[in-house]
């Protein structure tokens, strides 16, 4: 058993130095959990993502169709690669496409 009016808790943040008798405790299950001034129990703020601008949209848009080209012409019926091309010459392809775009 641990005697709680004589426990000392070192915060590494703020390099300081608590009696664990003036700080709020709670039983959690089998944990005794300690909250320490300043700190907060809430989950931090999520950040919105930053809007995409119109031209990275548009050129996303122009990017996937020429993926989508680019792919037929270097694809058979059943879905395989044409010999002796790879991923890499479909996506050299569709960047092409895109510029000429």
């Amino acid at each position: 058993m641990v005697d709680l009016n004589n426990l000392v808790i070192f915060d590494p943040n703020t390099a300081t130095l608590y009696s664990a008798r003036d700080l709020p405790m709670v039983m959690n299950g089998q944990a005794l959990q300690i909250t320490l001034p300043g700190t907060s129990t809430t989950a931090p703020a999520i950040e919105k993502p930053k809007k995409r601008s119109r031209s990275a949209r548009a050129s996303d848009k122009k990017l996937s169709e020429a993926f989508r080209i680019a792919n037929t012409r270097y694809r058979l019926k059943d879905g395989s690669l044409r010999k002796g091309r790879s991923q890499s010459d479909i996506a050299k392809l569709a960047q092409k496409l895109r510029k000429k775009m």
